[in-house]
């Protein structure tokens, strides 16, 4: 029994070893299937993975292009900005030195204003003195020529008065003189009068001595 089931094991032995050798063939064939399955699906994987990578490296390599030439665009408008400020700043500094000079020449000009200032001061303080003196004068002018204007009135009050007075004179004057010269003319008559009446009592007085002879 023992002996027969040796047999049949050492018969069935190479049966058992194809069969193994078939079924790790399968299973072998199997495990192949699936690597390569899976390879193949990691193949793609990585080929998406790669075409993604390579896409989004194409996307960034464009995105780097456009912002080089932006900023290469950028860089051209800052080197001409940079040239047209060095212009304005060549202009500035001229402009300042011009500045300068016209500074230096008004801070003479206000230097020499202020000199005058100064001097324009100093007269008008004279002038203030000499006005002072003249409002002085003027205001003791002023009470003189009011002191003398009172004066004049009184003066000529007086002179009114006296004018009255001569008036009256004059024309009691010419009144009287008015009766002396009928007075002188009422003696000339009777002077004249008593000439004639003289006369004839000479000519009467000398009558006999013509009729007597001599």
């Amino acid at each position: 029994m023992t002996f027969s089931t040796s047999r049949c094991a050492s018969a069935n032995r190479p049966r058992i070893k194809v069969l193994k050798n078939k079924s790790f063939q399968a299973t072998a064939r199997a495990q192949f299937c699936r690597v390569e399955q899976r390879a193949g699906t990691a193949l793609d994987e990585a080929k998406e993975r790669h075409d993604h990578e390579l896409t989004t490296q194409r996307m960034r390599f464009e995105a780097l292009q456009a912002r080089a030439a932006a900023s290469e665009k950028l860089l051209g408008e800052a080197r001409e900005h940079l040239l047209g400020r060095a212009d304005e700043i060549r202009t500035v500094d001229r402009r300042a030195g011009e500045l300068a000079l016209e500074r230096d020449t008004l801070q003479t000009r206000i230097a020499d204003l202020e000199k005058e200032r100064i001097q324009r001061e100093s007269e008008v303080k004279e002038v203030d003195q000499a006005r002072a003196t003249l409002m002085e004068r003027r205001a003791a002018l002023t009470r003189a020529f009011t002191a003398k204007e009172a004066a004049l009135t009184r003066a000529e009050d007086t002179i009114a008065a006296l004018n009255e007075q001569i008036a009256a004179l004059e024309a009691s004057r010419a009144a009287e003189k008015q009766v002396a010269d009928q007075r002188v003319e009422e003696l000339s008559v009777s002077l004249r009068r008593e000439q004639m009446q003289c006369s004839v009592w000479k000519e009467l007085l000398r009558l006999p001595e013509r009729i007597l002879p001599a």
